[in-house]
């Protein structure tokens, strides 16, 4: 599975391009704003970075993979800043009183930035141990397949009026890829830690996508992020 890495990104660009072509990519998409086209960018070019980084590794060049993984550094502060930008952008949007699902992606646009950050860092001290070093990178991937596939799914979903098809499904599939993963590395005798640690962040991320926006406390956090402006 691992040494098909670059495919199973370039797949995920793929399905990023498939859900956003409507509302980002196609020419009748309706007109952007400057921190969706910022976020946009950082994410591509860090999905571009996963999908090159272990080709360089099955090609053998790895000395030209540290010098690209040194640039992933700037790369992953733009992905964060951009994401916690852009969840600005999309809050700044939502009326008084804040909506309960406004309030849940509100959650899941900060958790993710905190995920990715997270496993991004994992991934860079650990980066002279290979197994958890390419476990903790490809574990950021995480949350690049919600958002596509969220639209993807929900698109379906209006197509075939399947109303069981929508966004929160991929929430859950994120949580199966990870499951998949651990059960992949366990039966292989391999390291575990990495996708333990992912599933079972990610499973929090998604328990809060639900529990919070119940709690009055998480609107007035939303009011001092809103505030920060």
């Amino acid at each position: 599975m691992y040494a098909n890495a670059p495919f199973w990104f370039a797949g995920l660009l793929v399905l990023a391009l498939l859900g956003f072509w409507p509302s980002y990519f196609s020419p009748k998409a309706s007109s952007a704003t400057f921190a969706q086209h910022f976020h946009a960018v950082a994410m591509l070019i860090w999905v571009l970075l996963l999908i090159v980084q272990p080709w360089l590794i099955k090609a053998r060049k790895r000395n030209l993979h540290r010098m690209v993984g040194r640039s992933s550094i700037i790369v992953a502060a733009l992905v964060v800043v951009s994401a916690l930008y852009v969840v600005y952008d999309n809050l700044a949007k939502l009326p008084q009183p804040y909506p309960p699902l406004g309030l849940s992606f509100f959650w899941l646009g900060l958790a993710s930035a905190v995920y990715y950050g997270a496993f991004y860092s994992l991934a860079i001290i650990n980066r002279r141990d290979m197994q958890l070093h390419a476990r903790y990178m490809a574990s950021t991937a995480l949350v690049f397949i919600v958002p596509g596939l969220g639209r993807l799914l929900s698109q379906l979903g209006q197509a075939t009026g399947l109303e069981w098809l929508d966004f929160e499904v991929a929430l859950w599939i994120s949580v199966l890829v990870g499951v998949v993963m651990v059960f992949h590395d366990v039966r292989g005798g391999r390291v575990k830690k990495p996708w333990i640690l992912a599933t079972v962040a990610w499973t929090g991320v998604i328990l809060g996508f639900y529990v919070l926006p119940t709690f009055k406390w998480f609107s007035t956090i939303a009011d001092w992020y809103l505030a920060l402006g």
